[in-house]
């Protein structure tokens, strides 16, 4: 079991085939009423308590999971009533994020070369993912321009997502191409993956 704080009020937890079975559970097994998945999630919250030093058991906690390819399963853990001070630390954030779905290399190509011409003094940062034929484009703007961005991006591609879970899904379940600066390396066409 591994578990890692990926946010002020999320947490991820790594469950291998071996965690799973002390618990006589397989992923298609997990269910909210079940004793075993109830057992599972008390012994979740008192590893988070000792390791992390983080008390979630009086937080009200929405759990996304996900199977792993070894039957493992990967967990995360929101707290939906995080304390006051992490609501106000992202309003206070200058960035928000946007994840976009494009699934076209030469509909990636003239989106990354608007965005490098229009808006690249407003986009702190970019990261690009692929997989099974869809591109994923995470784009880090400026909390001001994000109304503009994403105006922009809705009449070329699907945006599907901002939070902090839709950004640590996409990196766990997506093939890295460029982690940083994706708009620019895009536009310089370095790579003939995108003139194919």
């Amino acid at each position: 079991m591994v578990i890692e704080i990926i946010s002020p009020n999320t947490i991820k937890v790594v469950l291998d085939k071996e965690d799973m079975s002390s618990y006589n559970l397989s992923f298609d097994e997990l269910d909210r009423s079940s004793p075993e998945t109830k057992n599972l999630l008390i012994d979740l919250i008192e590893n988070i308590k000792n390791e992390k030093d983080i008390d979630i058991s009086n937080d009200r906690l929405f759990v996304e999971a996900f199977p792993k390819s070894d039957g493992g399963c990967l967990l995360y853990l929101s707290m939906l009533n995080a304390p006051s001070k992490n609501t106000a630390e992202k309003s206070n954030s200058l960035y928000n994020s946007i994840i976009c779905s494009v699934n076209s290399p030469d509909i990636l190509i003239k989106i990354s070369d608007k965005l490098f011409s229009m808006f690249n003094h407003i986009l702190h940062d970019s990261e690009l993912y692929y997989l099974e034929g869809n591109f994923i484009l995470i784009l880090h703007t400026f909390k001001k321009a994000d109304k503009r961005i994403r105006t922009f991006l809705s009449e070329f591609c699907e945006i599907t997502g901002d939070d902090d879970i839709d950004l640590y899904t996409v990196r766990e379940y997506f093939n890295c191409i460029f982690p940083v600066n994706a708009i620019e390396e895009i536009n310089k066409k370095t790579y003939h993956f995108f003139k194919k």
